[in-house]
């Protein structure tokens, strides 16, 4: 069955939608990824949202996009008990369950969550910032 587009990531905050797309839009060439006809989507219940939430939001995608990938944070979710593990998982069983095949979703959960990563000292963190500030 042919898609209209590659990938839909659906995310939980402003934080994680800019990086996603700044990667997929303009680090494409220098991470060395494809040109993806993407679309990104962003959860307004953000890292608390139940599973349910990410179904709702992604069916709408199920023929049109090839492949899912849900983005979020460990902190807030309500999982921190028990673990990044056991919400991806579950969040892949839900997707599973409601139409998307297995090898078409990946959920991604960040732990720290992606302002930690972003608050780390690094010469590329610097530079960046630096370029921004210009």
């Amino acid at each position: 069955m042919p898609f209209d587009k590659d990938l839909v990531v659906l995310v939980s905050d402003g934080a994680i939608h800019n990086v996603v797309t700044t990667l997929l839009e303009k680090r494409r060439a220098s991470l060395h990824l494809p040109d993806l006809a993407f679309e990104v989507v962003k959860d307004a219940l953000h890292d608390s949202s139940p599973e349910s939430t990410a179904v709702e939001l992604l069916r709408g995608f199920l023929r049109s996009h090839e492949r899912a990938m849900v983005l979020r944070d460990l902190a807030g979710s309500g999982w921190e008990d028990r673990g990044a593990d056991a919400l991806a998982q579950r969040l892949a069983q839900a997707l599973a369950a409601n139409g998307w095949s297995r090898d078409r979703i990946e959920p991604i959960i960040l732990e720290p969550e992606l302002e930690i990563w972003l608050r780390l000292a690094s010469s590329h963190m610097q530079a960046l910032v630096a370029e921004r500030a210009r």
